[in-house]
């Protein structure tokens, strides 16, 4: 199955590509971030479904949606 990717993976995966300085490359934290919203977008913001995806417990996600101040 094609998954299209979010224009923020995009973003990054783009300039992965290049050489670029590593200040200019994301952080771990802002990658999981992204990631995380773009699944919930994919999904509909179903939380059990992201959570079964990335693998985590609901509690877990929510936990990190806290942390990024992520708000569905």
């Amino acid at each position: 199955m094609l998954m299209r990717k979010s224009k923020y993976l995009n973003h990054y995966l783009t300039h992965l590509k290049q050489d670029v300085h590593p200040d200019c490359l994301p952080t771990l934290a802002s990658l999981e971030e992204g990631y995380i919203c773009y699944l919930l977008e994919l999904t509909g913001n179903n939380l059990a479904k992201t959570a079964d995806i990335l693998n985590l417990h609901p509690d877990v996600l929510i936990n990190r949606l806290k942390k990024y101040d992520v708000w569905l």
